[in-house]
């Protein structure tokens, strides 16, 4: 697969190398070849990507746009029968709640809490006619009728 994808980069116009183990290991003496057998690397125009920096500008622009960002947990989520209408959140560091909980209203919620998803999804109501699966990464959340939207 690797001395595949070398060809289709060279007839592509890449200017990369193939390397043997022994030259990957005198090239980069840093890195450990163990379980190597080959290797590709990208003579020059390499891109590279910042992914802190995009995420700056994201920020950036859509603070722009009015958005406030504000650091915490999640500590709640708001529900109008269906229709999940805010989030309540924990402001970071403050875990005797001496500065409050934010009360954030939304008219959608996109539950982008990684490893601690499950429990966010759990607090929009889960044991109340709400069941969640995860997909690959995303959880899906299925009402047993349809939530509002509006």
């Amino acid at each position: 697969v690797l001395r595949s994808n070398y060809e289709l980069q060279r007839s592509l116009g890449a200017k990369v190398l193939f390397l043997k183990v022994d030259e990957l290991a005198t090239r980069f003496p840093w890195l450990n070849c163990q379980g190597l057998v080959a290797g590709c690397y990208g003579v020059e125009g390499e891109g590279w990507f910042d992914p802190w920096l995009l995420l700056s500008a994201f920020r950036k622009k859509a603070k722009s746009m009015g958005v406030h960002f504000c650091h915490g947990s999640v500590s709640g989520v708001v529900r109008d029968g269906f229709r999940v209408s805010g989030v309540r959140v924990q402001p970071e560091g403050d875990k005797n709640q001496s500065s409050g909980v934010y009360a954030v209203d939304c008219d959608y919620l996109v539950n982008c809490g990684g490893p601690w998803a499950a429990n966010i999804a759990a607090m929009a109501g889960g044991g109340e006619g709400v069941s969640f699966s995860k997909a690959e990464n995303p959880y899906r959340i299925d009402w047993e009728q349809e939530p509002r939207l509006s």
